[in-house]
């Protein structure tokens, strides 16, 4: 059997128990692809097995079997007679040697079937049942008609580690938005043969020009939140299965209703597949193991809270019927008729750009050129940038629980150990001197217990939201494939017309068209460096502030140990 190998692409630490610690340019065997939730089981050079992310890895080309070596064919005779006696004694003893070797097992017809047989590894004897957190789709959870199996997004999971949990990266499943585009018709779609959706959409987008000149969404209603709260675990099936709801309350209607995880993964997908070029970040990916522990479910709260948050700020997203009907819907049969209304709508993928109103004004291809380069290197440099920045938090969170803590600890049990020794002396006059070292001790242990407690202040909320934005990051680049793939085609039909294939009438109707997905693009990209600018402030006063905060603390605790040695 051939065995399917991988790179390793990013180093990866593990996390929870079963996962298996991986750097870069690694070459594992992956032993089993269909675990689930973004991870693969695989087996490194030193025969280590554990889980790794899907994405921090790529497939190397399957090695082929050698091929058959050609039969082999006896010498040829010499052309002169054989001598009576002795050359025919000869001859005879050469043939029976040749006729005793048994042919090679590579030339037989069936001996490929070896190269096809699986080895039987733990992997291969009992694929793993599906992981049960509840967040999967099930028979009778919102419509017995099964219709949440008619969802065409596709989403692939997760990406970066850190603070404790996992998240879903988009790279695949963006890509596969992609081939959703194609599909439905986007191309279709700029060469006018597109057939018209029968019903009317709601969900219009109007992109304006704002007084510098760049294109942005145009907010239909309102500015909103949304709190996501009070996650709480629940059963059903007379207990047989497990799940944890989470409170959602937007601002706009002060009114909760109840969601499941499942509940973001199927309003991700619908609006992934509908917002070809929109950037719509990935969720926070499902757990293998560990999905009840306490820490794990504040992390996802918070990423879901981060996520949920995004969207209620985005122009579009914020006023589309399947959001909305996401956020507010909290009777069972309504949520049903909403769901069957959402996944049947015609305006998806190719065919939302027949939802945009755009402005009317011509566009240069060498400029849309220019621009979109600019944000590809910008994009690819804060992929990378996002990378190094989250391992180094990721380090350093680990320090101030480990290192650093113990070194303190260590220090305080240094002047323990001194006071207790001073003690022995059994003058009172140097009382006082004992009492000082040992509240230094006391000191130096609670700056050790201020070092574990500190991330949770500043740093873990800064992970938080440097994975939120290395999933946001991984969506653009398929984003700017689609927008490329239009201006290909703009580009195929200037020869057309050139070589009078094409009509010149027919040309600027699909350069118009193009314009609208460039435009839309752009619109998207002004509201990303936006949304970037003031997330980045907001991000950096705060974990600023915390660590001023954090060794004015010490400072003072420091002084405070310092003062006992006033009065001696």
């Amino acid at each position: 059997m051939n065995e399917q190998r991988a790179r390793v692409l990013y180093d990866f630490d593990e996390g929870q128990p079963g996962e298996m610690i991986i750097r870069a340019d690694d070459i594992l065997t992956i032993l089993n692809e269909q675990v689930g939730g973004g991870w693969y089981e695989a087996r490194n050079s030193r025969g280590d097995i554990g889980l790794i992310p899907a994405v921090y890895v790529e497939m190397l080309p399957p090695s082929l079997p050698p091929p058959p070596l050609p039969q082999m064919a006896a010498p040829p005779l010499p052309s002169v007679p054989p001598k009576p006696t002795p050359g025919a004694g000869f001859s005879n003893a050469n043939n029976a040697r040749e006729s005793n070797v048994p042919a090679p097992s590579y030339n037989k017809p069936d001996s490929w079937d070896e190269w096809d047989v699986p080895v039987q590894t733990p992997s291969t004897l009992a694929p793993p049942a599906p992981i049960d957190d509840g967040d999967e789709w099930s028979d009778g959870d919102w419509d017995d008609n099964g219709d949440e199996k008619q969802s065409t997004g596709d989403t692939v999971s997760v990406a970066s580690r850190g603070g404790g949990g996992s998240v879903r990266s988009s790279k695949s499943g963006f890509m596969g938005r992609f081939s959703v585009f194609v599909k439905s018709g986007g191309e279709s779609y700029l060469l006018g043969t597109m057939r018209a959706p029968q019903s009317q959409t709601m969900d219009k987008s109007t992109i304006e020009i704002d007084e510098l000149g760049n294109p942005y969404w145009l907010r239909y209603s309102e500015l909103y939140g949304c709190v996501v709260a009070e996650p709480s675990k629940s059963k059903k099936f007379h207990g047989m299965k497990s799940f944890i709801a989470y409170q959602l309350t937007p601002s706009n209607t002060s009114f909760s209703v109840s969601r499941r995880y499942k509940h973001f993964d199927w309003v991700y997908e619908r609006l992934a597949t509908k917002f070809a070029i929109i950037c719509v970040p990935p969720l926070p990916e499902k757990q293998v193991s560990g999905r009840f522990d306490q820490d794990f479910i504040n992390f996802r709260m918070d990423q879901l809270q981060l996520w949920v948050s995004r969207m209620c700020r985005h122009p579009v997203i914020s006023n589309c019927e399947v959001f909305k009907h996401f956020l507010t819907c909290a009777d069972d049969k309504a949520w049903k008729q909403g769901k069957r209304r959402c996944e049947k709508d015609e305006y998806v993928a190719g065919a939302y750009f027949l939802a945009i109103n755009a402005p009317s004004t011509a566009l240069e291809i060498e400029d849309i050129e220019k621009e979109t380069e600019q944000f590809t290197k910008f994009n690819k440099s804060l992929d990378g940038s996002l990378k190094i920045i989250v391992n180094t938090f990721h380090d350093n969170v680990k320090r101030h629980k480990g290192p650093f803590n113990k070194e303190f600890l260590r220090i305080s049990s240094g002047f323990q150990g001194l006071a207790n020794s001073f003690d022995i002396d059994g003058h009172t006059a140097g009382k006082p001197l004992n009492d000082a070292i040992r509240a230094t001790s006391d000191v130096y242990k609670s700056i050790a217990e201020l070092y574990v407690q500190q991330p949770d202040v500043d740093s873990t909320p800064l992970l938080h939201k440097l994975h939120e934005y290395s999933g946001m990051v991984s969506t653009f680049p398929d984003v700017l494939a689609i927008h490329r793939g239009s201006i290909n085609k703009v580009k195929d039909c200037q020869r057309n017309v050139q070589e009078q294939k094409m009509d010149r009438d027919e040309l600027a109707l699909i350069q118009h068209k193009c314009d609208t997905v460039s435009y839309g693009m752009l619109a998207e990209i002004n509201h990303f460096h936006a949304e970037r600018v003031h997330d980045y402030k907001d991000m950096m006063v705060n974990y600023l502030q915390g660590q001023i905060d954090f060794f004015q603390n010490i400072t003072d605790k420091l002084q405070s140990a310092l003062n006992e040695y006033s009065n001696i």
